[in-house]
């Protein structure tokens, strides 16, 4: 019987394509073992064990006790559990596959980056994440497969390691599942009609690398017209403060909700909206997971003119309801709902998934 082991440090409930991808991989007749850490609540459950080793946390001490944790005991459990394939995410997951494959060459891995970290980020990384980084070049000459959200991503990859096998890169965007259309088209008839626009935004907040600020202003100068929802776990405290002293009552925090609950809550939306800055290369040439949420669900996305590779998207795909907005200068044009084209989404993550599943 086939033995897969899935190692991917931070906890899988903050980033919805692992969660998915064990659940696709649950329908396959084999054992898998799940390596990963502790959440604020470890609501994910899968019929798989799940290994939660330590805390993914800020604190600096907790951080190094987690690390030495999490690596030692995986890569014993390794050994133990003696994997035919193994599939790891980003490279805080890298060390205890490091020291397997080391031992064991022979076995087949599988790398996928959620994120795309420059070589300028890299050189400014810890000691830790550089002894990691040299480490991983050794998995990345030897490794199956190797894949990135999107293809420009890919390039500079590439780019950053000219050793890489273009038959080994593969393209593993971070689509929601098949049944999230039906979902939210199910709740969306059951929506009460509201002369307001209602807004809303999915994930984290910074004030440097979102425009909250500008559009938490903007919102409240509208006096009504829209009503803007923020659901989030990871919102900086200099967001919080903003959005405290701006005392709108047109402008809602929300307690985050479980991923998969998502379509449920996007019915019930006008607009989502997609804030980064681009401040950084994994920002600028990004297609972020909420934009195919919102899509999905039937939303209007107005997203920063920032995001190159989610601009390609839109004009390789012609998406009429997906608009680029440049939020530095508040240029936002109102649009007639009464005219959306509604993105019928002919992607899921089930279908992406077929190829690796396959390889698995």
């Amino acid at each position: 019987m086939k033995k897969i082991a899935v190692i991917h440090y931070q906890p899988l409930e903050k980033y919805p394509p692992i969660m998915n991808f064990i659940h696709n991989l649950e329908i396959k007749n084999i054992s898998c073992k799940v390596f990963t850490t502790n959440s604020q609540i470890n609501w994910f459950n899968s019929k798989f064990n799940i290994y939660r080793l330590g805390s993914f946390s800020k604190n600096a001490v907790v951080r190094y006790c987690t690390y030495i944790n999490y690596n030692l005991v995986t890569f014993l459990q390794l050994l133990f559990y003696k994997p035919t394939k193994i599939i790891y995410y980003e490279t805080y997951s890298s060390l205890p596959v490091y020291w397997y494959k080391r031992l064991f060459r022979a076995t087949p891995i599988f790398i996928h980056f959620h994120e795309y970290v420059s070589p300028e980020e890299k050189h400014q990384s810890s000691y830790f994440v550089k002894y990691l980084l040299k480490n991983e070049a050794y998995l990345l000459k030897n490794a199956n497969w190797i894949s990135q959200t999107n293809k420009e991503r890919m390039e500079l990859f590439q780019k950053d390691y000219p050793f890489l096998s273009q038959s080994e890169c593969h393209i593993f965007p971070n689509y929601p599942p098949a049944n999230w259309q039906n979902l939210a088209q199910a709740n969306k008839r059951n929506r009460a009609q509201t002369t307001s626009t209602k807004i809303i935004y999915v994930g984290a907040l910074g004030i440097k690398s979102t425009y909250i600020e500008v559009f938490a202003k903007w919102v409240n100068q509208q006096k009504g017209a829209y009503y803007f929802d923020i659901f989030s776990d990871n919102i900086e405290k200099e967001v919080m403060e903003m959005i405290a002293a701006l005392k709108s009552p047109f402008i809602s925090i929300k307690q985050p909700i479980n991923y998969f609950d998502l379509p449920s809550i996007l019915a019930n939306y006008d607009i989502g909206v997609v804030l980064y800055t681009g401040h950084i290369p994994n920002y600028v040439y990004n297609v972020p997971n909420k934009v195919f949420e919102y899509l999905v669900c039937g939303l209007d996305v107005w997203y920063s003119k920032d995001l190159i590779s989610t601009a390609k998207f839109q004009q390789n795909n012609k998406i009429e309801n997906l608009k680029a907005v440049c939020f530095k200068d508040l240029f936002i044009m109102e649009e007639n709902k009464t005219n959306q084209v509604p993105f019928y989404y002919s992607y899921s993550c089930e279908a992406i998934y077929t190829e690796i599943l396959n390889d698995l």
